[in-house]
């Protein structure tokens, strides 16, 4: 009997079947306002990544899986200063099974032609922002854990305005699609 790789449950046979977590992906940005201001762009630059390394070592100290270096990108007209973070968040599979992160939308085709059938479709729509899919809950409340901790874990992270987490954009940018952040 051949492995069934990427199983979903620990009563399949797989390489991932007798693990009890799996790890979800994200990625945040945060604002960053550097301390030393005095019109050097080496300064600005350099500060701003002396903020990534104090960021950095304050997620890791408070026991989140990151990717490093953290990222320091200098303001570019109306993009902001920001620090990006990459990283893995732990959750227990059975309560979190490999679902799809958003509902599949139902579309109703009326028939083009006469004659033609109308039909119902129930499938992905190209992505977790598209047209008529909501998120589940169970992703609004990781998402709502993984903001509050993030903010509590660093005083240096003053402003987080995106969060991408499995898949799913959350953000204050709402003309470019992103969902609202969860309140709880």
């Amino acid at each position: 009997m051949p492995l069934v790789h990427y199983s979903t449950d620990r009563l399949a046979q797989g390489v991932n079947s007798g693990q009890p977590t799996k790890h979800v992906q994200f990625k945040i940005y945060s604002r960053v306002v550097p301390s030393h201001i005095d019109g050097s762009r080496g300064v600005y630059m350099r500060d701003g990544e002396r903020v990534a390394a104090f960021i950095e070592r304050d997620l890791e100290t408070a026991g989140f899986n990151i990717a490093k270096p953290t990222a320091f990108t200098v303001q570019v007209g109306q993009s902001p200063a920001r620090v990006t973070v990459y990283g893995f968040l732990e959750v227990d599979r059975l309560q979190s099974p490999n679902v799809n992160p958003t509902t599949y939308p139902h579309i109703i085709h009326s028939g083009t032609y006469p004659g033609e059938p109308t039909a119902v479709r129930s499938g992905p729509t190209g992505g977790s922002t598209s047209w008529g899919q909501d998120v589940l809950d169970k992703i609004d409340r990781e998402v709502y854990w993984l903001k509050t901790h993030l903010e509590a874990a660093s005083s240096w992270l003053n402003e987080i305005f995106f969060i991408e987490y499995d898949g799913v954009k959350y953000g204050a940018i709402f003309k470019r699609r992103f969902r609202s952040f969860p309140t709880k």
